[in-house]
Formats: structure tokens, C-alpha cells, sequence
């Protein structure tokens, strides 16, 4: 649920957000490779039992992932937003054990988090294209790009509520946007 709410992987030509098997095999802790593992049928328990996910096909030849496009119930959206504006955390829990959130219990989170982005660039292959740059980013200070947004947080904002509204595309994009400027804020 908490990918549903607030994933930021959004496929770019129909705006959906984009659930991969292995993405989807990791949220629910499984080895995608495993035989009998299928997302598709875990999609459907999960829109059956919790809420409607309406995914599409993916199609490997073409490049396509699959989508999925929820139906996230109004009142949902509307605690979101207020979260989202007003930044309150008082009354936040954990998606998992509905336990609340504390300040040391998020910063562990994030920790672990880290850690687990660290591994997966770590993990990456010698020879592979980004590898090079990868490496150059892991070794600067860990704190360069936090400077460099706290320096221009503001000017970030102002930018992403100017975004037009006109089209349904552009109402994606700012959408999105403020998506990844509250993981931006909470990183």
C-alpha cells in the first residue's frame, strides 16, 4: 500500500505508476526468480482484498512494464494531501504493525534504507555503463547534494508550484514533482 500511495515510478506516456514483478517480488519479500512466483496473480489478491489496482499488461518485446492504476478511495487522498501541506506527523504509523511513528524509529528506517541503496550500488556490474559514475557519486561527501538542496529548497518549490496545469500531462508532472520533492524532504 505504501508503494501504491506514494511510488514515484510513473510510466511516462500513460502516467500510471509502473509495478515491475521484481519491484513488486521485493516488496513482499520474495525471489522473483522463484518458481510459481507470479505477479500478476498476487495484483489480483491484492486488488480483490484490499483495493482495485486495475494493471495492465506488460509486454517484453515492446519494452512496456506493467501499470497500475488504483483506486484510491477520496478521504485517502485527502489525508494525503493535508499530510503532505501541513507536515504534521504527530499521528503518523507504520504501515506495517499500525505502531506510531517516532523520530528515532524514522531515522532508523532511513538508515536501513540507505544502506540497502548502497548495496544495490555496490552490487552493480564492473562493466556496466553508469558503474563509472556510480562510483564517483558514492565517493563525494555524503551530505554534497543535501548542501546543494538546502541552499536552493526554496527556488525548488516556487518552481514546481509554477508548473503549468493545463493538460493532463502537465498535471502529472506537477503531481509527480511533489512526489519527489516530499522523498527529497524526508531523505
Amino acid at each position: 500500500m505504501q508503494f501504491v500511495l506514494y511510488g514515484v515510478l510513473i510510466d511516462k506516456d500513460t502516467r500510471k505508476l509502473v509495478l515491475p514483478f521484481n519491484i513488486l517480488a521485493g516488496i513482499i519479500g520474495i525471489n522473483y526468480g522463484r518458481h510459481g512466483f507470479s505477479a500478476k496473480d498476487w495484483m489480483e489478491r491484492f486488488s480483490r482484498d484490499v483495493l482495485p489496482l486495475n494493471p495492465s499488461e506488460y509486454n517484453y518485446v515492446l519494452g512496456r512494464a506493467r501499470t497500475i492504476d488504483p483506486e484510491i478511495p477520496n478521504d485517502i487522498l485527502s489525508a494525503i494531501q493535508y499530510d503532505t501541506e501541513t507536515r504534521d506527523n504527530s499521528d503518523w504509523v507504520w504501515f506495517i504493525d499500525g505502531t506510531a511513528v517516532s523520530r528515532r524509529g524514522y531515522q532508523d528506517v532511513l538508515e536501513e534504507h540507505e544502506k540497502y541503496l548502497i548495496n544495490l550500488v555496490d552490487s552493480v556490474d564492473e562493466k556496466h555503463p553508469a558503474k563509472t559514475l556510480l562510483k564517483y557519486l558514492r565517493n563525494q561527501p555524503q551530505d554534497t547534494l543535501l548542501r546543494i538542496l538546502k541552499r536552493n529548497w526554496s527556488l525548488v518549490q516556487e518552481a514546481v508550484i509554477a508548473l503549468p496545469q493545463e493538460s493532463p500531462k502537465e498535471i502529472a508532472t506537477r503531481e509527480y514533482c511533489f512526489r519527489l520533492l516530499n522523498e527529497l524532504r524526508d531523505f
